[in-house]
């Protein structure tokens, strides 16, 4: 039988996979940048085939040695971000991030009483 996430919705390990994903969020004052451009991240392992199904539900590094590790590449246009100002200009972006189920090409599901990571991408104030 099977175990696991897999057994809890209801798939096996050829077809349940289980990832972590990121997006830009708003953040709770709602001015987070969502579409200037200046800020632009990249996930490792890439989502659409990561797939971490072996590592869940994991106990301790202590006890197997089986924890998940993405890693967040964040690139900021400083150029691109010189060329916003006034109300234009964005503060800060925020990028969210969220464990994810996905059977085949069915849509993706949160994974049920997940927290999210939030990362904050402060930009200068002004031209150092």
């Amino acid at each position: 039988g099977s175990s696991g996430i897999n057994a809890e919705y209801g798939g096996n390990s050829t077809t349940t996979r289980f990832f972590f994903d990121c997006e830009f969020d708003i953040g709770i004052a709602g001015k987070g940048d969502m579409d200037s451009g200046v800020t632009t991240f990249t996930l490792y392992p890439d989502p659409s085939v990561a797939d971490f199904s072996n590592f869940y539900p994991w106990t301790s590094v202590d006890k197997n040695g089986l924890q998940p590790l993405v890693a967040i590449q964040v690139n900021v246009d400083m150029d691109k971000l010189k060329t916003l100002t006034g109300d234009d200009r964005p503060q800060e972006a925020f990028i969210t991030c969220l464990p994810y189920t996905q059977d085949g090409s069915e849509e993706r599901v949160q994974v049920e009483d997940s927290r999210f990571a939030r990362l904050t991408v402060q930009y200068p104030w002004k031209e150092e």
